[in-house]
């Protein structure tokens, strides 16, 4: 009878677990992921179960002051139980184990594949994709130490100032805020704490704040230069760029060394095309400071845009050593050498690039585009290009660029289904509508085929295949493309 009983709760305890949790199996279709774990539970329950059972079993055979010891110690083991959770961990124990198993892994599973199937960032930017940043865990524990501190020491100003820009650094912009202005309120002239503050209410569109501090900065230090430059970020994101460069040429009056100032109005003369006074005022900072990288980019930038391509390449091959691995540079002189028509070295700088970087989304699409124009090695460049459309499948750009490396290796009914959505992404791009028009063609739509290069055309005269359009509109339906 003791045997049958306990068959009987095991039978009853099974039931309830399966009647608990069946709505949650209906509600969410996750069966693979439950039913390893949940299963491998349930059985160890039912074979760990079934053992005790053929152990009882057996011990009917027993004499009689043998079963009454078992059972003595058995209830010594289970005698600080209630009476339920005594028969739930004997009867379920196992199954609830494998349930909670089973909620784990699913969960995991769940936010795992959610991290993985997250939209990748567009390389329509023409931004390199990177992984995030060791630095910012540096950032982040740099914080926990300097709140630690700021709490020992709250009236400390060195320490708050440290914690201001650690919290700008994370992006807390509010918070930063507010230990500036608790900076300012034990040191009112503080022009760290002034400039810190009106730099982030500019930032954040609070123009009447960010003025406010700037007149404080002018009023309290007339000698230096950043009320200057406050005044020029304000003018900056209201889009006045001569008023922005008017208050940064009086910030590089007040500290002709000051990086910042000359750094943007270069940059603001590029943005204009006025490439002579960028390039004055890049040698200049060059003069004064010849290992200074980024002026060193821009004064290359600079004179390209001038024409002076052959200087531009000397500059940046004379680099200092710990330069010349860097990305961009490496990018700027493949640029050049595609200008100078030297495709071979610019190939070179390419693959040197991706040796370093392998995951250099622009220096993929570029390398791929290089070997598909000019016929290099069409299966690097397919390897190249399906590299980069397995991370950006919905990207117009590297839809266009696939779609070109078919249409070159003679693949015309998979390159069209990509061209066409590279030229629907991205319709303002004469290269892409080329492409396209190139692809309609060879396949015997004539009309839409011309229709597409001519508008490629009428949107622009100087991109890249610019000759073979024109050439193109003219030879007979069908013919194929002529290499440069």
């Amino acid at each position: 009878m003791e045997n049958q009983r306990h068959q009987g709760h095991k039978g009853k305890g099974d039931r309830f677990i399966f009647i608990f949790l069946s709505p949650f199996f209906r509600k969410i279709n996750l069966s693979p992921f439950f039913s390893v774990p949940f299963f491998f539970g349930y059985w160890n329950h039912y074979l760990f179960t079934s053992g005790r059972t053929q152990e009882k079993t057996s011990s009917w055979r027993l004499d009689v002051s043998s079963r009454m010891a078992i059972r003595a110690a058995r209830r010594k083991v289970t005698s600080n139980r209630p009476p339920f959770l005594r028969w739930w961990f004997r009867n379920n124990g196992l199954v609830l184990c494998g349930a909670l198993v089973a909620y784990a892994v699913t969960t995991g599973s769940a936010l795992y594949a959610g991290k993985l199937l997250r939209p990748p960032p567009s390389l329509s930017r023409q931004a390199a994709v990177v992984a995030v940043p060791e630095k910012l865990k540096d950032v982040r524990r740099r914080y926990i130490e300097l709140s630690a501190a700021v709490e020992a020491k709250p009236d400390d100003p060195a320490l708050l100032l440290q914690l201001a820009g650690t919290q700008r650094d994370m992006g807390t912009i509010r918070q930063a805020m507010n230990s500036y202005r608790k900076v300012l309120a034990l040191q009112p002239r503080s022009r760290e704490a002034l400039f810190g503050l009106g730099r982030l209410a500019a930032a954040t569109g609070e123009v009447n704040l960010a003025t406010a501090k700037a007149d404080e900065l002018a009023s309290f230090w007339p000698a230096r230069p950043e009320s200057s430059l406050l005044k020029a970020q304000i003018a900056f994101l209201a889009k006045n760029q001569d008023q922005a460069r008017n208050h940064w040429h009086a910030a590089l009056k007040l500290d002709p060394a000051n990086r910042e100032a000359r750094y943007m109005l270069v940059t603001s003369y590029l943005d204009q095309r006025n490439y002579a006074e960028a390039a004055r005022l890049a040698e200049i900072g060059m003069k004064a400071t010849p290992e200074e990288f980024e002026l060193r980019l821009l004064l290359a930038k600079s004179l390209s845009g001038m024409g002076r391509v052959a200087e531009a390449l000397t500059l940046l091959q004379s680099a200092p050593a710990k330069d010349r691995n860097s990305p961009e540079l490496l990018m700027m002189l493949a640029d050049l050498l595609i200008r100078r028509g030297e495709y071979v070295p610019a190939i070179t700088c390419y693959e040197e690039l991706l040796h370093r970087f392998p995951d250099h989304a622009v220096a993929l699409n570029n390398l791929a585009m290089l070997h598909a124009d000019h016929g290099y090695d069409l299966e690097r460049a397919a390897s190249l290009a399906s590299t980069l459309y397995t991370k950006f499948p919905r990207d117009a750009a590297v839809c266009d660029t696939m779609g070109w490396v078919l249409f070159k290796q003679g693949k015309l009914e998979q390159a069209l289904a990509l061209l066409s959505k590279g030229a629907e992404g991205m319709p303002n791009n004469p290269a892409h509508r080329y492409h396209y028009g190139a692809a309609l063609l060879k396949a015997g739509e004539t009309a839409a085929g011309r229709k597409e290069v001519a508008t490629a055309l009428k949107l622009s005269k100087e991109f890249d295949g610019a000759d073979q359009a024109q050439s193109l509109l003219g030879n007979a339906p069908g013919q194929s493309i002529a290499r440069r």
